[in-house]
Formats: structure tokens, sequence, C-alpha cells
């Protein structure tokens, strides 16, 4: 994950993150639409490894592309429900 930090005038972020291993499903992510609204996720994916890799990173390409929708939270949830269901079974 990427050491990202963010500091504007009413929100401070600030990331950090200590693997177990050197591959896993632990993920989180944040980003900003073009209207200043905020979305930030945070993941576990079950198991280690590649396959909780793969599984994190299916997941950080569908929060991308709801880039467009962060001020409709149920629209975010939706379309990510809808891209990864059948994909990601048993692993999230």
């Amino acid at each position: 994950l990427a050491k990202r930090e963010i500091k504007e005038s009413l929100i401070h972020i600030k990331s950090f993150n200590q693997a177990l291993h050197s591959v896993g499903g632990d993920y989180f992510d944040f980003t900003q639409d073009s209207m200043g609204n905020w979305g930030i996720i945070i993941c576990d994916v079950a198991g280690h490894g590649i396959s909780s890799a793969f599984v994190a990173a299916m997941t950080k390409m569908a929060f991308s592309a709801t880039a467009p929708y962060m001020q409709f939270p149920q629209k975010v949830l939706h379309s990510m429900n809808r891209n990864l269901t059948g994909k990601v079974s048993g692993l999230f």
C-alpha cells in the first residue's frame, strides 16, 4: 500500500500499514471526487497470499471505478457489489 498523507482544512488523512506477510489481502484506500466528496474504504480479504492480494486488487479497481459517485454511498456499494459478486466467492 502506498504511504499517503492528505491535509486539508476539514480533513487530515494519514495512512500506515505494516504487513504480516509480504503479500496479502488487507487493503485501504481513499479518494476525492471532483466535487470534493471523500470516499474511504477498508477491507480485509480472508486468507493470506496471492489469492487474497488478487481479490484486494479487484476491490481496488471496483472502488476506483465508482469515483464519480462518491457523494452517493449506496451507488458506490451497489456498483462494487455488482462488479465483485461471483468473482470473489468465499474470500471476502
